[in-house]
């Protein structure tokens, strides 16, 4: 069993309802959301990694056109598997809110704006969990990857 920590960005949300996910609910498993981590991009003999926070940041903002939360939390697996086959993570059916560090969010356009002028974007605001268990303290915790 190891710990993997992951990102998930969510588009769509109100600051309140972001709240109610980090610090009662957790994330909840919905066909109408997408569960992307990694996203590589084969093409003829290489594959290019895209940083999970930059697909994150891309999901839930839409493609930067609205204002999105991404979400920093850890899943646990009892098999060994890095990743999927095509470069996926996905979550179970929930992720408790134990399990759920922060929530922060960001403004598509803003983050568009900085992105085009060489700054890393920083979030509107951050949604911290008080009751969040880090599993830091474990030796078989993966960052993200």
């Amino acid at each position: 069993m190891y710990f993997q920590k992951v990102m998930q960005g969510l588009k769509d949300l109100s600051r309140a309802d972001a709240a109610v996910m980090v610090q009662d609910e957790g994330i909840q498993w919905n066909w109408h959301r997408d569960h992307v981590f990694l996203q590589p991009i084969s093409t003829q003999g290489f594959t290019i990694c895209i940083p999970p926070f930059m697909t994150a940041l891309q999901y839930a903002t839409a493609n930067f056109t609205t204002s999105g939360f991404v979400f920093y939390a850890f899943i646990l697996n009892t098999q060994y598997l890095p990743y999927r086959r095509d470069g996926e993570l996905i979550a179970k059916l929930v992720i408790p809110p134990s399990h759920i560090e922060k929530a922060e969010e960001y403004n598509g356009s803003k983050v568009l704006k900085d992105l085009r002028t060489g700054k890393f974007p920083k979030p509107v605001q951050t949604i911290l969990n008080a009751s969040y268990a880090a599993p830091d303290k474990y030796s078989n915790t993966r960052e993200i990857v």
